[in-house]
């Protein structure tokens, strides 16, 4: 029965010799297959087209993206971290000064809402002047005292260009100082009462 069960086994096997080329030594010995069975199995011998196996689904994580990503981060930051040391930090001077108090009153130049200019001297009334006598009486006052402040106070409805044309004036009457006045705590859209 032995001989039999081999002989069934040896008959279902087909031996193949090696490839051509190979050399042929001890340890090289020739592959053995199982004998086609079915017509199919038969004609893929033949023709070489063996059947193919089902796959297998891998169930590992393709790691290669993730370590291109950390690879392209690392240079960045390579790159980027010199850059952020190059800042020096200051220790900047701290001031307990108050806002300034000026001894005189400033001469107020006034724009309306409508462009008109004003000019108010300390402790008076705003005087209504075209440019011209605007700007030889901020002449005369600045001939007077080098030092007299002079601020522009702009109507809200005032157009910008009639402020800076006010300070335009000051600059032709030689002002070193100008400054501008402004609600204290105003919102720009509303009215001050």
């Amino acid at each position: 029965m032995r001989h039999a069960g081999r002989a069934r086994e040896s008959q279902s096997r087909r031996c193949v010799a090696p490839r051509a080329g190979a050399p042929y030594t001890d340890t090289v010995r020739p592959r053995c297959q199982p004998a086609p069975r079915t017509n199919e199995e038969r004609f893929a011998m033949i023709s070489g087209i063996s059947r193919r196996k089902k796959r297998k689904l891998k169930s590992d994580i393709n790691v290669v993206p993730y370590i291109d990503v950390m690879l392209v981060l690392l240079i960045i930051f390579m790159v980027t971290a010199p850059l952020l040391t190059l800042s020096t930090d200051v220790s900047l001077p701290s001031s307990r000064a108050k806002s300034l108090e000026s001894k005189q009153d400033p001469v107020v130049v006034v724009v309306a809402a409508d462009g008109k200019l004003a000019l108010q001297l300390p402790k008076g009334k705003p005087q209504p002047m075209d440019v011209a006598a605007l700007q030889a009486q901020l002449a005369a006052i600045v001939a007077q005292d080098k030092d007299a402040r002079v601020v522009v106070a702009g109507d809200r409805a005032a157009p910008y260009q009639k402020i800076m044309d006010a300070i335009g004036v000051l600059k032709q009457a030689k002002v070193e100082k100008v400054g501008l006045i402004s609600d204290s705590g105003g919102t720009a859209g509303s009215d001050a009462r």
